[in-house]
């Protein structure tokens, strides 16, 4: 779940119960997933050196996954192109969707 609606909303277990139930896809919660990627709507914009600092924090996240993820997923655009580009900016293959995405690949 994107920050937004696990700290807004409260919404953090029912994505990860929906998609538990895609076969063939393993589950793995990021650690410090209600933290920020540093998109926050127009904030990258307005504050890019901040937001680069927030987003660097979760990219260093993420790339310490072991063993990589081959797909990080999150159902906020702005997160989807903020941590995708970011991920692209460090070299990494690891890419990014929405779970709508992975959820219709796989019926």
């Amino acid at each position: 779940s994107p920050c937004h609606l696990q700290h807004a909303q409260g919404i953090i277990h029912q994505p990860l119960a929906l998609l538990s139930r895609v076969p063939g896809l393993t589950l793995r919660p990021l650690a410090d997933s209600d933290k920020c990627c540093g998109s926050a709507g127009i904030f990258s914009l307005l504050q890019p050196g901040m937001s680069q600092a927030v987003l660097d924090a979760k990219l260093d996240a993420i790339l310490a996954v072991d063993p990589a993820p081959d797909l990080v997923l999150t159902g906020n655009p702005g997160c989807l192109m903020q941590i995708g580009a970011g991920l692209r900016g460090r070299g990494s293959k690891i890419r990014t969707a929405h779970p709508i995405e992975v959820i219709s690949r796989k019926s």
